[in-house]
């Protein structure tokens, strides 16, 4: 693979997970005055080298940008955002599927499709539906090592009781998400940095983009590990609070959750 090199942010915003694979291009929807361009189209169809193009041309005039790498293929893009304009044209076809909610109004849609040569592709149909085969059983191979792994590391975690900071934090976050550290810190009353950087880290907690509220603070929800650890199917499942007020001193919140472990 060859060295990229870049002033601008370069990252992914996706990846084969445990739990199958993880977008956040819905997240990148919801930024305030954000507008996104879905590009549509089969592999092949030109959809980074248009990226690619678009984001050198932004980045000769000096425009602030973000490039979005492939998880699978890191020198292709899966999208780019101009900062500056509010505006990102991202690769909204499988894995990373995404849907205008507005088309025209809000989102722009492109499709690449006409640039298929169907005529020169009909004749190969069984060797390109072979590799479209092969595609798919070597991604879930990796999938089943990723899960394999997975399941180690959360054994690991498992085999690490949490203490009751952070397992008060978790609770405030579980319960209330999405939330700041502003909101926990106020709940605990006390500063709950160390634990969330804790649970951060355990992989029980994530980042869930950006508050609409004054400086925009980060917030923060429980993750799929967090549920898997809990024994949990979805935050549904989560036992409900006591709200018996006399009952209060006899059960804190967090041991709803330590229950669980």
């Amino acid at each position: 693979m060859k060295t990229i090199q870049s002033r601008s942010p370069d990252f992914f915003l996706g990846a084969t997970t445990p739990a199958g694979f993880k977008g956040y291009f819905e997240p990148l929807r919801r930024e305030p005055g954000m507008q996104l361009v879905l590009l549509k189209s089969g592999p092949g169809c030109g959809k980074s080298t248009l990226m690619k193009r678009l984001a050198r041309a932004a980045q000769d005039k000096g425009e602030p940008i973000q490039r979005i790498h492939c998880a699978s293929d890191p020198d292709s893009l899966d999208g780019v955002v101009f900062l500056r304009q509010k505006r990102a044209i991202i690769d909204a076809t499988a894995p990373h599927v995404v849907e205008p909610e507005a088309p025209g109004a809000d989102e722009r849609v492109l499709s690449l499709y006409h640039t298929i040569d169907a005529d020169a592709l009909h004749p190969h149909k069984d060797e390109v539906t072979a590799l479209f085969a092969r595609n798919q059983l070597l991604r879930s191979r990796a999938a089943r090592y990723v899960a394999s792994a997975g399941s180690l590391l959360l054994d690991s975690r498992r085999a690490v009781p949490l203490g009751p900071a952070a397992m008060e934090t978790l609770t405030v976050i579980a319960y209330n998400q999405p939330v700041s550290r502003a909101f926990i810190e106020q709940v605990r009353g006390v500063d709950s940095s160390s634990s969330v950087s804790g649970l951060l880290e355990k992989g029980l907690i994530e980042e869930a983009g950006r508050l609409d509220l004054p400086g925009r603070p980060v917030s923060f929800r429980t993750t799929d590990t967090f549920l898997r650890v809990f024994g949990l199917g979805s935050l549904a499942d989560l036992p409900p609070l006591h709200d018996d007020p006399q009952k209060e001193e006899e059960l804190p919140v967090q041991q709803t959750l330590e229950e669980l472990q």
